[in-house]
């Protein structure tokens, strides 16, 4: 079984709003079209890395582990300030026009004369604005309707297959990973693959994280004040899920013990390292340190990105 793992800087504000509105509390039409603006960015930027790759040669300081299927966006920024200033930036833009000026600058610090060779690969369209708000809002919708269901003794709720499922077993499997992927389409984590997961290096490695990482509790909001089996784990033990969890107080000593340890992760699977191995190491600590730079909290998951699938950061 494979896992298409991802590392997730999380805005806690943004999970209050979203779980209250799961709650039958507040509107999320603000947050949903910020995050149709931000999908346009996304893609729009994913072209431009995309296009370095169609290269005949691309220059050696061109990684695609780390700026295409790695960071959010296209960025060839280094540490974590430069990173987080190209995040705030593509993150603020409005049009395609300024994601692209902003791509244009990316592809001139991996070498000067890229801008007039590179061109945006196409690869597939995305869908209209309507259709983008609708995937974005849907599986939130049902689960808010679910929500409701609930509260009758038994009740159902109707899936977009149109099969009925169980309201309260539900929200306890879906709200923690459903709510993630919503927060993830207004602020992208990094991506990653296979076997690479925090809490699973730090296994293999033989690094103890302590108390650092905990079962996701904090993505339910205050819905994690109601008596349900919610599906929660310290780490990721199967595919769609959301695993360990680090509190934004706790993320600078995760940064700290990162850092401390990279060349026994590096080494995790294996001595020498390969390097994607390395890349690898290098995009959870960027993700970590982006946390940190905001002080936000940070979050393990899966299957909110896939590589193969094309659905990317």
């Amino acid at each position: 079984m494979g896992f298409d793992t991802s590392h997730h800087p999380v805005d806690l504000k943004t999970v209050a709003r979203v779980t209250d509105y799961i709650a039958g509390k507040g509107s999320i039409d603000d947050l949903v079209k910020d995050a149709v603006r931000v999908a346009k960015i996304r893609f729009r930027a994913n072209e431009w890395g995309l296009g370095v790759m169609n290269l005949k040669k691309a220059p050696s300081t061109f990684d695609t582990s780390l700026q295409v299927w790695g960071r959010p966006f296209f960025i060839a920024a280094t540490g974590a300030e430069a990173i987080g200033e190209m995040i705030d930036r593509y993150l603020a833009a409005k049009t395609t026009a300024q994601a692209d000026k902003i791509a244009k600058e990316n592809l001139a610090l991996l070498d000067k004369t890229l801008p007039k060779h590179v061109k945006p690969k196409k690869e597939g369209s995305l869908p209209n604005d309507a259709n983008l708000a609708k995937g974005t809002r849907e599986i939130i919708d049902l689960l808010r309707a679910a929500h409701t269901a609930a509260k009758t003794k038994g009740g159902t709720v109707k899936l977009p297959d149109g099969d009925e499922s169980n309201a309260s077993e539900l929200l306890a499997r879906e709200v923690p990973l459903r709510v993630l992927e919503f927060c993830a389409a207004t602020r992208p984590g990094w991506m990653d693959r296979g076997y690479v997961w925090p809490t699973q290096l730090f296994y293999k490695a033989k690094v103890k994280p302590g108390k650092l990482f905990v079962p996701p509790r904090a993505l339910l909001g205050k819905l994690g004040d109601e008596k349900r089996k919610w599906f929660l784990e310290s780490t990721i033990t199967e595919n769609y899920m959301v695993g360990g969890f680090v509190s934004a107080k706790d993320v600078p000593a995760l940064c700290k013990l990162l850092v401390t340890n990279r060349a026994k992760l590096e080494a995790a699977w294996g001595k020498p390292p390969d390097e994607e191995m390395k890349a690898s190491v290098q995009k959870l600590i960027e993700a970590a340190e982006d946390a940190k730079l905001r002080k936000m909290a940070f979050v393990e998951a899966t299957e909110v990105y896939s590589g193969f699938s094309g659905v990317m950061n």
